[in-house]
């Protein structure tokens, strides 16, 4: 696995870790980058598809990737857009069963459309 120093070779980071190249990360945290590579890889611990056709990628954070990857939360998202741009978040507990419940009831509601 990457890390900060292996992103610093290919991209321009800032003092705080955000990504200053053009580009699919452009002012991206480096852990965004990272992240990425896991869900390139199949790793990502749930992934969850919008009706809209987008995809949410959720890494669950151990205490040794949020150290590496200067994280405070214990869960962390990507998406990306139809033009190629990549968002990395880092989200709590919260935020997450909020996502976790509003993929529930879209699955519901689509199941529901289905019959």
């Amino acid at each position: 696995m990457q890390t900060r120093t292996d992103i610093s070779k290919d991209y321009t980071l800032d003092s705080q870790g955000t990504i200053r190249n053009p580009g699919r990360f452009e002012g991206e945290h480096f852990s965004t980058v990272l992240a990425w590579d896991i869900v390139m890889d199949g790793g990502a611990d749930e992934s969850i598809e919008w009706a809209d056709g987008t995809t949410l990628d959720i890494i669950h954070l151990d205490d040794t990737l949020r150290a590496e990857w200067e994280c405070t939360e214990k869960y962390f998202t990507i998406e990306q857009t139809d033009q190629g741009f990549v968002y990395g978040e880092e989200i709590d507990e919260k935020e997450y069963q909020d996502i976790i419940s509003a993929a529930d009831r879209e699955s519901e509601r689509m199941s529901d459309s289905d019959e």
